[in-house]
């Protein structure tokens, strides 16, 4: 109080020099608080900038990732003759089942010759490598009597559904015989015996062995070395509801969804039966199991398959027809054949049995009326 009033006029200069101090501290801050703010602001653009050009990439590299599905219109006969049956290393006898080699070496089940094929990548002779060259069909190991679908391992060994000696064979590559790994070779309904064994699939992980029991409307599981089976799907009877099959003729056995997708043959549609579950949901076709030619019906379905992106696609028998179902859709597309309309030309078919893709999604159909296999090229 002293100095102050000693010295008034020096007191208030201090304090006029002290206000202006605070004051040019407060704009300091100020104008830090402002710049943080634009900062972060800045940092959000950024970084949503980046997000932004991620996502593009990310949609950029999906695009590019999946395969134009595109098919031409006109087949090629790789095999067989066509409309010409017969039993020499050229001909073929109503074809049925189809396996291929990642080097498109292509194994047919020729099902009236009652024998497999081999055809190497640009032959048009057949190799037998399962059953008797002359056709002759038996029920001894080194015979097969109307075969109807193969599973082929890593190192083409056969896997065989013996339909009419109603059993599965392991048949081991360049082996003159096979190994009974499912069935008595008698018709029967218990967890040994089958009844027509249209299909058949592997669980490779699990080392189990499935076979379609067509007549028993069921699918069967058969462990590595055990000749007892297990219901997997069906064994209700044949009928129309969800717990029931009604003469199944191919399944497909998906390992990313553990389910078989069955071809519903008498009810005309596609379903699928996942492991452990009691019924199957519809995939395609008629919901109430009726016949037809358009694009969300089938007629007699027979072979399916599934690319890996999951879509399916279909031998529709009786409207000769090949039938792409994109994943989780309905409504089918006509890729190879005119509808209801059979024929032996490049752009028919008559009563397709099997559709196979190799490891370029070009697709191959076993063509069973006109005893001959056509490949339709994708592009």
């Amino acid at each position: 109080i002293k100095d102050t009033w000693a010295n008034p006029t020096d007191f208030h200069l201090r304090r006029f020099h002290h206000n202006l101090d605070e004051k040019k501290k407060k704009k300091r801050r100020r104008l830090y608080f402002i710049c943080l703010i634009i900062l972060l602001l800045l940092l959000i653009v950024a970084t949503i900038i980046v997000l932004i050009v991620l996502l593009k990439k990310s949609k950029t590299i999906s695009n590019v990732a999946v395969p134009v599905l595109r098919w031409n219109a006109s087949g090629i006969t790789i095999a067989g003759i066509t409309g010409w049956s017969g039993a020499n290393k050229t001909q073929l006898n109503n074809p049925w089942g189809l396996a291929l080699t990642y080097d498109r070496t292509l194994y047919v089940v020729d099902r009236l010759n009652n024998r497999i094929q081999k055809f190497l990548p640009n032959s048009t002779e057949g190799i037998t490598v399962a059953g008797n060259p002359n056709g002759a069909f038996n029920n001894t190991l080194d015979s097969l009597y109307s075969p109807s679908k193969i599973v082929l391992d890593s190192n083409e060994n056969l896997y065989i559904s013996d339909a009419y000696n109603n059993r599965a064979l392991f048949w081991a590559k360049n082996s003159n015989s096979g190994i009974i790994i499912a069935g008595s070779g008698t018709v029967g309904n218990t967890f040994n015996p089958l009844n027509f064994t249209y299909d058949i699939a592997r669980d490779w992980s699990l080392d189990i062995t499935y076979v379609l029991d067509s007549g028993n409307n069921r699918i069967m599981g058969y462990k590595s070395g055990n000749s007892t089976g297990f219901v997997a799907a069906g064994d209700n009877g044949p009928g129309p509801s969800y717990t029931q099959l009604y003469i199944p003729m191919a399944m497909y056995l998906d390992s990313i969804t553990n389910s078989f997708i069955i071809a519903n043959f008498l009810r005309h549609n596609i379903v699928r039966w996942t492991l452990g579950a009691t019924n199957w949901t519809l995939v395609a076709g008629d919901i109430n199991g009726l016949p037809g030619s358009t694009s969300t019906s089938l007629n007699l379905p027979t072979g399916l398959t599934l690319d890996p992106m999951g879509n399916l696609y279909v031998a529709d028998l009786i409207n000769h027809r090949i039938q792409l179902f994109m994943n989780g859709q309905m409504n089918g597309t006509t890729i190879a054949g005119i509808t209801g309309q059979s024929g032996n030309d490049s752009l028919s078919l008559n009563s397709p049995y099997t559709v196979a893709l190799d490891n370029q999604l070009n697709l191959y159909v076993a063509d069973n009326h006109n005893h001959r296999i056509q490949k339709f090229l994708r592009y």
